[in-house]
């Protein structure tokens, strides 16, 4: 989803990796009004592989937050935008 509300306690981001090598590393770096809150580093043992990071929310950290999925190198792969209310 896009937007929460400040009761939403914990968010986790899914992220499903294809690559053509067998194991490597991606980062979840959560970010709240640009600012990195938390970098997750998160192991891909497969060609195939799905990961997962959680993210708690403070209630009186209203705003736009966003998670970026980077890899080792600091390539950004994909981004989600979201809202606390």
């Amino acid at each position: 989803d896009v937007s929460f509300t400040t009761g939403v306690e914990k968010l986790y981001c899914f992220t499903k990796i294809k690559s053509e090598q067998e194991e490597g590393t991606i980062f979840h770096v959560w970010l709240y009004n640009d600012r990195v809150m938390a970098k997750i580093e998160l192991p891909v043992k497969g060609k195939s592989w799905r990961t997962w990071s959680v993210k708690t929310i403070m209630p009186e950290n209203v705003g736009k937050r966003r998670v970026d999925v980077e890899s080792p190198e600091g390539t950004l792969i994909t981004s989600k935008e979201f809202e606390i209310k």
